[in-house]
């Protein structure tokens, strides 16, 4: 029997509320690591991070294949059959490939090394920062795969449990380092992070003792390429969202210097990373269940349209917030001197609410392996952001690039809402566009008065914003999730296991 609107609104929340909370934690530990970053190093040392972080990122998603990300919606889908020995067939198959690919991805590190020094930073300085960080690509690679697992199979408690305890352990692996070795320590905090996570998944995957049975050679080649069909397509998406970012943020490293690399970087953090912590929350726990249920486009459209209504009122009030708390909230993150980052926030902010919505609608090209029209269209996206980007960073610097993310993430949300309605007739509820166009209404209102004069005047209209988005989103959760008081129900959801 299907669940009810209320039940099914509830289980959303019920795992938003623990991967959310672990997501914070994790944010909060690398908030701390930043800080201590901008402390002791600068800007150049945030630059350095982000720069080797990128090229980690592009270097797992060309050489992984994919299969990390596909891995996810074909063992979401066994599972749903409750088909153990599948499950265990797709895991091994999986384990075998993920192994054998991250080799070839940490020995591709270690042998263009000075070719990634000459690109990311011009000189080969840095050739043998690259060696060594061969190592982390291959334990970033295994823990990657390995959290896969755990996403797709739904124990979302052992993902937390994985996710959390590694950054506090990288955390405090990473302050000496810091202290004693200044920016020559960066690389060994990275390979000793990816090494903790490494020895976390592995030892959370073993706790769910999956069935260990033979697989044949065929089964072998049946199964690998069927992972490995949806699998590459991912991993020329990652490879042009890393690709983008990593050629961005070298221009900007060849062309104002490493401290402007500095100030994108810590404004791009804080938009895609603390203002998506609620949808990187929610994500984790939606693409798998709309992989399982990949065939049946009534369900889709009912789980798309319950999570987007989730989203945009968990949305509401955190943005009209941290925009007012901006110039705080950068300072404690990092410095004084990242306050230019804020520029940056003010004009990407807009583009929040459509990266949202068009994340998860592009979701569903991957739960139906459309490979084709996912490649295509993320290109088009991703050679449209980098162009704007550096066409409005020559215009209008880092305030500049704020304004392109935001026309980007609207361009993209408006494009992927069509082609998935021609496609599949799949499509946002009246409901989700009213919320849309309130939540946006609060957004709009929050950047066009944040810095009205004088100071009382700015916060006092801060807070009767902030009351009201609140006043809208804890009255329309009461309404769908059917209960008399948000307070008592987060209480007894909290005394539960997911």
């Amino acid at each position: 029997m299907a669940n009810s609107p209320s039940t099914s609104y509830k289980s959303i929340l019920k795992a938003t509320s623990l991967l959310g909370s672990v997501r914070v934690f994790v944010i909060i530990v690398a908030v701390v690591k930043n800080k201590i970053i901008a402390v002791m190093l600068g800007p150049a040392g945030i630059g350095l991070l982000g720069i080797f972080t990128s090229t980690l990122t592009l270097i797992n998603s060309i050489c992984d294949l994919g299969i990390t990300k596909s891995s996810v919606r074909n063992i979401a889908e066994a599972n749903a059959g409750e088909d153990k020995r599948q499950v265990g067939k797709i895991y091994n198959i999986f384990i075998k490939l993920l192994y054998s690919l991250s080799i070839v991805g940490a020995v591709f590190t270690a042998t263009f090394s000075r070719q990634l020094s000459i690109w990311s930073f011009g000189t080969d300085l840095y050739k043998w920062s690259f060696v060594a960080l061969a190592f982390a690509v291959f334990f970033n690679s295994i823990s990657f795969g390995q959290l896969a697992v755990l996403q797709g199979l739904r124990k979302f408690r052992f993902l937390a449990k994985a996710s959390s305890i590694g950054a506090v352990v990288g955390l405090i692996v990473s302050i000496p380092l810091f202290y004693f070795f200044k920016e020559k320590g960066i690389v060994p905090s990275l390979i000793l992070s990816g090494v903790t996570a490494f020895l976390l998944s592995t030892f959370y995957v073993n706790k769910l003792r999956i069935q260990h049975d033979a697989v044949s050679k065929q089964e072998m080649i049946t199964h690998g390429m069927d992972m490995a069909k949806l699998g590459i397509s991912m991993m020329l998406v990652s490879f042009m969202v890393a690709m983008s970012g990593y050629v961005l943020k070298a221009y900007l490293s060849n062309n104002a210097g490493i401290d402007t690399v500095g100030i994108f970087q810590a404004g791009f953090t804080i938009v895609s990373s603390y203002f998506g912590v609620v949808f990187t929350a929610m994500s984790t726990d939606f693409f798998p269940r709309i992989s399982a249920v990949n065939k049946d486009n009534t369900q889709i459209e009912a789980e798309i349209n319950r999570q987007s209504v989730i989203l945009l009122l968990l949305l509401s009030p955190l943005v009209v917030c941290l925009l007012y708390l901006m110039p705080l909230f950068i300072t404690g993150l990092y410095s004084s001197k990242f306050i230019l980052a804020g520029e940056y926030v003010n004009t990407a902010i807009l583009g929040i609410v459509f990266f949202a919505i068009g994340q998860l609608f592009s979701m569903i090209l991957l739960a139906k392996n459309n490979a084709k029209v996912f490649i295509l269209f993320t290109f088009l996206m991703q050679l449209c952001f980098l162009l704007n980007s550096l066409f409005f960073f020559k215009i209008g610097g880092i305030k500049g690039m704020g304004i392109a993310y935001s026309i980007n993430m609207t361009v993209y949300a408006l494009s992927i809402l069509f082609i998935i309605y021609k496609l599949y007739s799949i499509k946002l509820s009246k409901q989700s566009y009213i919320i849309m166009g309130i939540v946006l209404a609060f957004t709009s209102f929050s950047v066009l008065l944040k810095d009205i004069n004088p100071l009382w005047l700015r916060y006092s209209i801060a807070g009767i914003l902030f009351v009201a988005s609140s006043y809208y989103s804890i009255n329309a959760f009461k309404k769908i999730l059917e209960i008399l008081s948000i307070w008592e129900f987060i209480k007894s959801k909290l005394k539960n296991k997911l």
